[in-house]
């Protein structure tokens, strides 16, 4: 599905936390790298107001596109500190053996600093498929403590990045310019009054649950703006 998609990059959908209170939440940027080659981190310069965070070995990622992290954050086994770290970054060192991956780390350090938009590169593909599943429970933690997070993936060489994000009782509404696929999926357990809005297929305060991907392979129409809601759980969204 992540192959045939066209949207451009991550400010594709307006992402509304405690929709079903209609609250508005106004949230600082942060930008996470991991170590999971990636091709698609590509910024050649810091912008403003952006807190940029390198987890482990995200500091090569961030140093060949020639960022300076604010803040590089891991246990390190797959970074030496050793090289040279520009003084002005602010290093965090965690043991191997501890509870949280890298990942997580870098996101609860955005958090505890006031950042509630996160984007994440290089969290996704390497040899281990578990890291992978580690950041969607890493995107479900982030949407429980009511912050948005997406993680941007590798489709392939010549391919458009994929995107993965998680709500939790919220909606997302994406841009009417929005082509291709999408997937909607229960984070864990049951979700309830799941709704899907201009879409292909679309859905109807439906129960979605962990057991049977019913929401796999919708599709946007175009010039319509998908709406994806639910009253009760957490969903990843897959687009």
């Amino acid at each position: 599905m992540y192959g045939t998609k066209k949207i451009s990059d991550v400010k594709k959908f307006k992402f509304r936390i405690n929709a079903v209170r209609k609250e508005k939440v106004i949230m600082k940027k942060c930008l996470i790298v991991g170590s999971a080659p990636t091709r698609c981190f590509n910024e050649k310069e810091k912008k403003s107001g952006v807190l940029y965070i390198a987890a482990d070995g995200g500091y090569g990622q961030m140093k060949k596109q020639g960022i300076v992290p604010d803040i590089l954050i891991g246990d390190f086994d797959s970074l030496s500190l050793s090289e040279d770290i520009p003084e002005e970054i602010e290093v965090i060192r965690h043991p191997v053996e501890k509870d949280d991956t890298d990942t997580m780390l870098a996101v609860k350090t955005a958090l505890t600093r006031g950042y509630r938009d996160i984007v994440l590169y290089g969290c996704f593909g390497g040899e281990r498929f578990d890291h992978s599943i580690a950041t969607l429970q890493t995107l479900t933690y982030t949407a429980e403590k009511g912050a948005k997070a997406v993680a941007v993936g590798d489709s392939g060489e010549g391919k458009k990045p994929f995107y993965v994000t998680a709500i939790k009782d919220s909606e997302i509404i994406f841009s009417e310019d929005c082509e291709g696929t999408f997937s909607v999926m229960s984070a864990g357990g049951i979700c309830i009054g799941v709704s899907i809005e201009n879409a292909k297929y679309n859905l109807n305060n439906a129960t979605v649950t962990s057991s049977f991907p019913i929401g796999v392979s919708n599709s946007f129409i175009k010039g319509k703006k998908a709406k994806i809601f639910v009253k009760s759980g957490t969903l990843w969204v897959f687009y």
